[in-house]
């Protein structure tokens, strides 16, 4: 949900925005939720979320979505991720983000495409670019959390785009 939240934030804030740096994340076009852009791939993900806790929230079953979301990271960095899983509320899933040329489409955006991505499948990474450009596209052969997998790797990039 990173993608939707700063995209959200740039929204309201663009003077305190140099750039956005999407990481295998959803990038969302005006009026579009991240249900949206789930819709558009194979029910990846969506298997492994159940009922949260409290009404208006779900919650990933770990044992189901570790495979999904870190199959290359090392077994203690998968168990850190599990231990991270909490419930997550539903509203910022389900609603719509507003996004104006004025504020979020005047700045710069980047992206690091996972291309072992089984959360966010390459081709919809690859869909969100096309329909929302991006002024630079990097690729890395890695699973939806390369800081887990490839911490060292994902910050040269990361430093790469900082001088761009």
């Amino acid at each position: 949900m990173g993608g939707m939240a700063i995209s959200a934030a740039a929204e309201l804030a663009p003077e305190h925005v140099a750039r956005l740096v999407y990481v295998c994340a959803f990038l969302p076009r005006n009026g579009e939720s991240l249900l949206d852009l789930m819709k558009r791939q194979p029910p990846t993900i969506r298997p492994a979320v159940l009922s949260g806790p409290r009404p208006g929230t779900t919650v990933l079953d770990a044992a189901a979505a570790l495979p999904l979301l870190a199959q290359d990271a090392s077994p203690a960095a998968q168990m850190v991720l599990a231990a991270a899983i909490g419930p997550q509320p539903n509203r910022p899933q389900t609603d719509r983000i507003a996004l104006t040329p004025g504020n979020f489409g005047r700045l710069p955006r980047a992206y690091v495409l996972c291309e072992e991505d089984r959360t966010i499948t390459p081709a919809l990474q690859r869909d969100m670019i096309a329909a929302s450009p991006c002024d630079a596209v990097l690729s890395l052969p890695a699973g939806h959390f390369p800081q887990l997998s490839q911490p060292d790797r994902l910050a040269r990039l990361l430093a790469d785009l900082a001088t761009l």
